[in-house]
């Protein structure tokens, strides 16, 4: 059976606008190595639900649901693993602001991974923290250019741990992919997303 596509499934359920933007973020992403891939076990099995990884290690998870009447739209949930984000202390006030309010308690949706966790997240403490702690529903362009940027801090700190490995250790170069779905409507969104009107590169 063929691996699902997210682009595929991004064009098929999401209207025009929505999809421009979920489009031109998931090429971004793959700009930077990302590669994405379903879950054939456990709770996510058999929905329509993408980990973003990168040298094997999460850096984001995608759940598209579709933005018709009876749909919930698309999340984006961080996947920083154990090392968090290299450099989140240096983000500006409303950055911090923007990730303090998209903060996920522990739901126990049934994952296994409860309780939640303390944990200090851009300078401030929260308690029962979802171990995937930044959750996102139907983003902005200004929320995805913020979710890229962790994302790209997220690689450098892999990066920076695949080049501090002892010699020897096998090392995952990261998954170079090409993106060839973003159509030429979505290159203006693309644009606005990343050449710094919402966010730069």
């Amino acid at each position: 059976m063929r691996e699902p596509v997210l682009e595929d499934r991004i064009g098929r359920t999401m209207d025009k606008e929505a999809a421009a933007g979920a489009l031109a973020f998931v090429a971004r992403l793959r700009s930077l190595g990302l590669a994405f891939e379903t879950f054939g076990e456990g709770y996510w099995k058999g929905k329509p639900y993408w980990a973003a990884r990168y040298r094997d290690e999460p850096v984001l998870y995608v759940l598209v649901e579709g933005s018709g009447p009876e749909d919930g739209g698309w999340t984006v949930w961080s996947g920083e693993g154990e090392s968090g984000w290299p450099g989140e202390a240096d983000l500006d006030a409303p950055l911090r602001e923007m990730a303090w309010k998209n903060v996920v308690r522990c739901a126990r949706c049934g994952n296994g991974c409860h309780p939640g966790e303390t944990r200090i997240l851009f300078g401030k403490e929260f308690n029962n923290v979802c171990r995937t702690a930044l959750k996102f529903v139907n983003p902005s362009l200004e929320a995805l250019a913020f979710l890229a940027r962790l994302a790209e801090s997220r690689i450098r700190g892999l990066d920076r741990a695949a080049a501090a490995s002892p010699p020897g250790t096998p090392k995952n170069r990261g998954l170079k992919t090409k993106n060839g779905i973003l159509r030429k409507e979505f290159r203006g969104v693309k644009k606005r997303l990343f050449d710094g009107t919402t966010g730069k590169k």
